[in-house]
């Protein structure tokens, strides 16, 4: 992120640290805390990590639906850590947990699915899994489970504007947690219950919930949670417009994600900072903040916060006049909140970029996006936001001279206007009695803590003294045994007893040893067997593919057959015509007479016979049939190369040759109907490798690219070299995958197409043959638009 805005700090010069109100106050205290800090991290990073190192060691050992509860423990701890690898273990445990119809693995590898999706903004794609989750849920016997997966698609719902799917979803996870008495989960309810009020501008109820969430985690000591729900708190108190009491909310909130936090939600600290400075008027101070912010975050992972800040950045520059940056963050903003799905988000950019167009006098865009805001802050129900679209549109309207809309949208800002100002005076009141509330039970906690803490000291003392008289009596007790020990004089027998023992559990561990080495002897055989039938079926799924293939082929031979017969058919004809000639001229000897009379005869039998017609075809049918030769040892030749077994050695072969060979084989299913469109990067390099596999995968990929085309279409396949990797691009513009069936094609035995058309093994064996040359596999689709599939294989370091 830091590229993407160096223009910006370069014209504006703008400092990267938050000004006022906290650059005083921390500075100090950070670097204090910076040294406790990293004791704190490391302890806790060696915690997590050696439990990680735990479950990816058991994971080494394990089968069947231990491995599915491994790979989706592994999924969940790592979720926060690293998306990419746990988004890996969760696919893997996914895919597994079908094979074995283990219901209870697959609905944790959805939920982990989900969350994973949810945390990198992606929320279509995460309620569909959550939601599948959920159906196979209902079936089992696991209110638990149940419970995490409702409470997940609660955040889901109100982050995409369903605030009243939400709070129901989120209503009954709290009540779950509430009768097993999980406070943890309590907290974490009452905490999102508390978001979607927010998003709601319904202050009270959010303030109300936020402050029952904040005194469990005092009570639990869960000083990240609690850092989370000071911003909270502090975020209700920026939207009531009481800017101090905001700022010491936040501000304590972001002392303790420092220490305890992760980069993500430090850059929402700075971001709320920023809407401070804004509302106060301090825009410069403002947009320092949302910089600042954007500097923590991760393009891959933190879209949802990057688009975000990316929106505020936009609304603070069309403040400051700079119309033309403003429109361009808020357009980028629109697209990736329309992608993610936000309604709330997306309604503010729709109103915001209709304000920009205003002030820069374009009424009629001004308009267009003010309607599309007004129409979705009525949708998700956002008085606030209504209230803003209509007051930009009265504004248009009046300025465009069109008065009697523009008294319609004035009628309708003022009206909520007035709604929420009301709701603001009985929402203070609200917050004043929770306020009172917490600082009563808090105060109360303390004094509960001071008389608990005199109780312990209490207790520590007794138990000092208990260990000490303890360790007394053991000590008089340890000296009388060892006289007791000597006065039996049993020193010998007991020492001769102990070797028997010893004795006895060598020869138990020597036998267990010979087990030992018995059971790695069966799990070698067993490894040796699974390796050959693996080979075996990779080569039956190639004697498959033939079989599919010989039709096509035979089709393709005989056309070549066909030049071949019917042009020793005129080659015969045509040599019998020129014999007849040919015969006539070899009766003539010197001693003839009359040479001119037979000359005359030999003129006449060429014309009769067509002699120098027939003489120039014979030259036309023997092209012909070399032709016709030439086609048919290709078609065998590629039919050899395909279908041979490696003999396990690498050799350096042409992948365009491989890719020419595979069409040559498929032509019969393409022809007529496929336009092969080839972009080949020259002076390619041979790369090391099987052939016959490679050429397997590469046949399996065009063949499903055919399949995908079902009328009339093209497929464009492109190869280029980029540092030691060359790439192969096959995109065809058939029917494409959907994007739930796109994460399952390279599963073993799953196929989209008919029965009788395939079982579901050429894209698996695909993608592990290209594994076994190092390389990568990867498939990009879109329905109705066409699939593109790309291959990635390393060359050789002496071809670079």
């Amino acid at each position: 992120m830091k590229n993407q805005y160096l223009t910006y700090k370069q014209e504006k010069t703008l400092s990267k640290n938050v000004s006022g109100h906290f650059q005083g106050s921390f500075c100090l205290y950070r670097y204090v805390m910076a040294l406790l800090f990293l004791i704190y991290l490391s302890f806790s990073a060696y915690g997590q990590t050696k439990n990680i190192d735990s479950l990816k060691n058991s994971l080494d050992i394990s089968t069947n639906t231990e491995r599915v509860d491994l790979l989706n423990k592994l999924s969940n701890e790592l979720i926060q850590l690293d998306q990419h690898l746990a988004l890996e273990y969760a696919k893997e445990a996914d895919s597994l947990s079908m094979i074995l119809d283990y219901k209870q693995g697959k609905i944790s590898a959805l939920l982990n699915l989900g969350v994973i999706n949810k945390e990198a903004g992606n929320y279509s794609e995460s309620i569909l899994l959550l939601e599948n989750s959920l159906d196979i849920g209902k079936g089992l016997d696991d209110p638990s489970m149940i419970n995490n997966v409702l409470y997940e698609t609660g955040i889901v719902n109100y982050r995409m504007g369903d605030y009243e799917t939400a709070l129901d979803n989120l209503g009954i996870a709290l009540k779950y947690r509430e009768s097993v008495n999980d406070k943890r989960g309590v907290a974490d309810a009452r905490n999102e219950i508390g978001n979607v009020n927010l998003f709601q501008s319904n202050y009270s109820t959010a303030l109300d919930n936020y402050f029952e969430a904040l005194n469990i985690r005092e009570e639990l000591m869960d000083l990240e949670k609690k850092a989370q729900t000071l911003n909270n708190i502090g975020l209700v108190y920026m939207y009531q417009e009481n800017f101090d009491e905001a700022l010491d909310y936040l501000g304590q909130s972001l002392r303790l994600k420092e220490k305890y936090g992760d980069n993500k939600t430090i850059a929402r600290s700075h971001n709320n900072v920023g809407l401070i400075y804004e509302m106060k008027g301090e825009l410069k101070k403002s947009l320092d903040s949302y910089f600042h912010a954007l500097e923590y975050l991760d393009t891959l992972t933190d879209k949802s916060t990057i688009t975000t800040l990316e929106n505020n950045i936009g609304q603070i520059y069309s403040n400051m006049g700079d119309y033309k940056k403003a429109l361009y963050y808020l357009t980028k903003c629109l697209k990736a909140k329309k992608s993610m799905g936000e309604k709330m988000d997306i309604a503010q950019a729709y109103t915001l970029i209709g304000k920009t167009y205003r002030l820069k006098s374009n009424y009629d865009q001004a308009i267009n996006f003010g309607v599309k805001g007004l129409e979705l802050s009525f949708e998700i129900n956002s008085k606030k936001e209504i209230q803003e679209a209509a007051s930009n549109l009265f504004l248009t309207y009046e300025k465009k001279g069109d008065y009697k809309k523009a008294l319609k949208y004035h009628k309708i800002c003022e009206n909520y206007k007035d709604s929420l100002l009301n709701e603001s005076q009985s929402k203070e009141i609200g917050r004043l009695e929770a306020k009172y509330l917490y600082d009563k039970e808090k105060a109360e906690g303390d004094k509960i803590r001071l008389k608990q803490e005199k109780i312990d000291e209490v207790k520590q003392t007794r138990m000092r003294i208990i260990t000490f008289s303890g360790f007394a009596l053991l000590v008089a007790l340890f000296i009388a045994g060892v006289f007791y020990v000597k006065s039996l004089g049993r020193k010998n027998e007991i020492i001769t007893h102990q070797k028997a023992e010893l004795k006895v559990t060598n020869d138990e561990l020597n036998e267990k040893n010979e087990r030992i080495i018995d059971q790695n002897a069966d799990l070698e055989t067993t490894l040796n067997s699974l390796r050959e039938m693996q080979t075996q079926l990779v080569q039956s799924e190639k004697m498959a593919s033939l079989g599919l293939l010989t039709a096509g082929i035979a089709h393709e031979i005989n056309n070549p057959v066909n030049f071949i017969y019917t042009g020793v058919n005129s080659l015969q004809k045509d040599f019998n015509d020129i014999d007849i000639v040919l015969k006539e001229i070899d009766r003539l000897s010197p001693d003839s007479m009359g040479l001119k009379t037979e000359i005359k005869k030999i003129q006449k039998l060429k014309e009769e016979y067509y002699f120098n017609d027939a003489y120039s075809a014979v030259y036309e049918t023997l092209q012909d049939v070399k032709t016709g030769s030439e086609r048919i040892n290709d078609i065998v030749e590629g039919l050899r190369n395909f279908s041979r077994a490696d003999k396990g050695e690498y050799v350096f072969a042409d992948i365009h040759e491989g890719i020419e060979g595979s069409l040559l084989l498929l032509k019969n299913k393409y022809k007529n109907k496929i336009e092969i469109v080839r972009d080949y990067e020259t002076n390619m390099p041979k790369i090391e490798c099987l052939p016959g596999k490679l050429n397997q995968a590469l046949l399996n990929v065009l063949n499903n690219a055919i399949d995908a085309i079902e009328v009339k279409g093209n497929i464009k396949i492109s190869t280029k070299k980029v540092k030691n990797y060359i790439f192969v691009a096959i995109k065809d513009n058939g029917i494409g995958i959907s994007s739930d069936l796109k994460e399952r094609i390279f599963e073993p035995f799953y196929t989209s197409k008919d029965v009788g058309k395939g079982v579901g093994l050429g894209l698996s064996i695909t993608y592990g043959i290209i594994k076994d040359h190092d390389g990568e596999i990867n498939v990009e689709s879109d329905l109705g638009n066409g699939t593109e599939f790309t291959i990635k294989l390393p060359i050789k370091q002496s071809y670079v």
